[in-house]
């Protein structure tokens, strides 16, 4: 045995590595889907940071000096926070992968706290294909998957092409030969 493995973080380390990326043999997003999300959280960003700098240009005086130094505060804000939003968006697309098998739909994902779903074909009563402006101009939407139950009876894949969302669609419902009722 090396050194390191009798170092008592040698032990704890494994329980804080982020979530290993989508095995092989299931399906990830479409690549698109990280700009796409990417535009929500640089929107929300800008207004977030321009409110911050409004405010600290407010207790600084409103003079030239106070509102240059929160406009420079703003750019490294939202600089700062871009890079970990963007990293934090990839590593979420890494981890995302999705498979459909006979029996069931199965959806991985999560950066640092993994859920694994499986949703039997059996219990799928509808699906839908949702897309708005903005994932339309990017080409991707959401498949939506109701099923029969409380528990987790609408669940959502986002980032798929919206060819490949219309596909699955049809192949949960129309394979399985009736309404799942």
């Amino acid at each position: 045995m090396s050194e390191d493995s009798h170092s008592p973080l040698a032990h704890d380390a494994d329980a804080f590595q982020i979530a290993p990326p989508a095995p092989s043999s299931s399906e990830a997003l479409d690549p698109a889907w990280v700009p796409a999300e990417l535009v929500t959280y640089r929107v929300l960003l800008v207004l977030l940071v321009l409110a911050g700098a409004a405010l600290m240009a407010w207790a600084l005086g409103f003079d030239l000096i106070g509102i240059a130094a929160a406009l420079g505060s703003a750019a490294l804000m939202y600089w700062l926070l871009m890079s970990l939003v963007r990293a934090l968006v990839q590593r979420q697309f890494e981890a995302t992968s999705w498979r459909v098998d006979d029996a069931h739909l199965r959806i991985c994902k999560g950066v640092w706290w993994r859920r694994e779903l499986h949703v039997p074909r059996s219990r799928i009563q509808h699906t839908d294909v949702t897309q708005g402006p903005l994932q339309r101009s990017y080409g991707v939407a959401t498949l939506v998957v109701h099923t029969a139950g409380t528990a987790y009876s609408t669940v959502s894949l986002d980032g798929l092409t919206h060819a490949r969302a219309q596909q699955l669609r049809d192949k949960l419902v129309l394979e399985n030969g009736d309404d799942g009722v």
